[in-house]
């Protein structure tokens, strides 16, 4: 999935400590709830910024983001597991002798899952609604669906990170692909 997994499980552990200062009963497991939920909280309006303004100023290439999401499904999480090998290899190759290249480097990386979640998430809403809502709304819905999802504890991580392959995967597809023909009122055209 992209920024969204490393953010939430990075605040979560800035959190966790903070929340978890107070003794408890539980021995502070309340803090390992309580962390994600608050990043997601704090993730979905920036998240949703950034699409909205995808979806604004590119609307041919977040629809190629969403056909790749959908189309290819598998290509995508095998392409995402391989780009997300290949940057680990370089963030840990650049990490100690040029930190401004691993910066890069994730900074790129964090860029490519968001942009492609953006088709994830458009997908997962457009299943969600039905395909009764604008592309708006699918996008609101799909992509409150993958951040509050990501941020539930165990299953939701890995959810995250399948979504996390998934949108880098799908971003790179749609880089290769060739953007949709524009229609002459500068829409898109209609699928065949």
């Amino acid at each position: 999935m992209r920024v969204v997994v490393p953010a939430l499980l990075g605040v979560a552990l800035l959190a966790a400590p903070a929340l978890g200062a107070e003794p408890d009963r539980d021995g502070g497991a309340g803090a390992l709830l309580v962390g994600p939920f608050l990043a997601a909280v704090v993730a979905y309006p920036l998240g949703l910024a950034v699409h909205c303004l995808v979806l604004a100023h590119a609307p041919r290439r977040g629809a190629g983001l969403v056909e790749q999401a959908e189309a290819h499904r598998w290509k995508s999480l095998l392409l995402g597991a391989a780009h997300a090998v290949f940057l680990l290899l370089a963030l840990a190759a650049a990490g100690g002798r040029a930190p401004g290249l691993a910066a890069l480097v994730a900074s790129l990386w964090a860029l490519a899952a968001l942009v492609g979640a953006h088709g994830l998430a458009r997908a997962l809403g457009a299943r969600v609604l039905d395909d009764r809502a604008s592309e708006l709304g699918a996008l609101a819905v799909g992509w409150f669906v993958i951040v509050f999802a990501s941020a539930l504890p165990g299953l939701g991580w890995f959810l995250g990170v399948y979504w996390g392959l998934r949108a880098t995967g799908a971003a790179v597809l749609a880089l290769f692909a060739p953007a949709a023909p524009a229609a002459p009122d500068g829409g898109p055209l209609p699928p065949p």
